[in-house]
């Protein structure tokens, strides 16, 4: 869904997701945010209607245009293998343009509370057509057997976990995804890494 948003939503909505991503939803102030975003503090409610609202435009603004770049790769043309690469690489490159979806991810699924409805529908379709990547693979023999659903977790949690730490592993110095040939490396690493598990090797029995 694409929406049109004036000068004043777009500064609302990226100060929402950096406060948001900071200091969490329960932590966040509408004041805070107007604020930060220097607009009025009526703005947010005429825009958005509430801080509940605005959340949930947050996530969406963070979590579709992912949905949309992994649905359009899976359902374009290609064999299982390329698309994998391709996944995982729109993944790392998403988080790296929006580098607080990772923290805003986390607390949606650590505090308890239910999960919004843009999150869970996009997660909903990003795995289902992960899902049938991995099927069409299983069928054309180039993909094992097993659980996709299991399969497809286990590729996803990759690049996400790299991207979660990614700031406690600069702080060590044992790698900085912000250096360009460290993470084309990284990028590459998990795709080996994944396409191994996943692929097809003679001679081992399913």
């Amino acid at each position: 869904m694409n929406i049109e948003w004036s000068d004043t939503q777009l500064a609302i909505l990226a100060t929402a997701r950096e406060l948001f991503a900071r200091r969490g939803y329960d932590g966040t102030s509408i004041r805070a945010i107007s604020s930060q975003a220097g607009v009025n503090l009526g703005a947010i409610t005429y825009h958005f209607g509430s801080k509940a609202s605005l959340y949930t435009e947050v996530i969406r603004s963070v979590v579709e245009p992912l949905r949309d770049r992994v649905v359009g790769i899976a359902d374009g043309p290609g064999a299982a293998t390329g698309k994998l690469t391709e996944i995982v690489a729109a993944y790392f490159d998403h988080f790296a343009h929006t580098p607080d979806m990772p923290k805003l991810v986390i607390q949606q699924v650590f505090t308890g509370q239910p999960l919004s409805p843009a999150l869970r529908d996009a997660m909903a379709s990003i795995l289902g057509a992960l899902i049938g990547v991995l099927r069409a693979g299983q069928a054309a023999g180039s993909i094992r057997g097993g659980r996709p659903e299991w399969m497809a977790l286990s590729l996803l949690s990759q690049p996400i976990y790299f991207n979660i730490i990614r700031g406690p592993l600069t702080q060590a110095g044992l790698l900085d995804l912000g250096d360009p040939r460290a993470y084309r490396a990284v990028v590459e690493h998990v795709t080996q890494f994944a396409l191994a598990g996943l692929t097809q090797h003679p001679g081992v029995a399913e």
